[in-house]
């Protein structure tokens, strides 16, 4: 976690002045888990929090079917 301080003053005459100063942290260790998730149709949790990743993480789309039914509409199919 990264501690940035910052702090100072400004006189009437416009000027600035102060010190900046950051706190060392250790790295966070890499996630190790899937980048690619299928979607399923329950909960899935990717262990990210306080981890570094070295991409994106992908949720792909959910394959879906559409067919006409005998009454004449549109029957959707979800995961098909």
């Amino acid at each position: 976690m990264r501690m940035d301080r910052i702090s100072g003053k400004i006189t009437g005459k416009g000027r600035i002045s102060g010190t900046i100063g950051t706190a060392k942290t250790k790295p966070l260790p890499w996630y190790e888990g899937e980048y690619v998730i299928t979607p399923k149709f329950t909960d899935q949790v990717l262990e990210t929090k306080q981890r570094s990743m070295s991409d994106n993480v992908t949720v792909e789309k959910i394959t879906t079917l559409e067919v006409d039914n005998d009454a004449g509409g549109v029957t959707y199919i979800f995961g098909a």
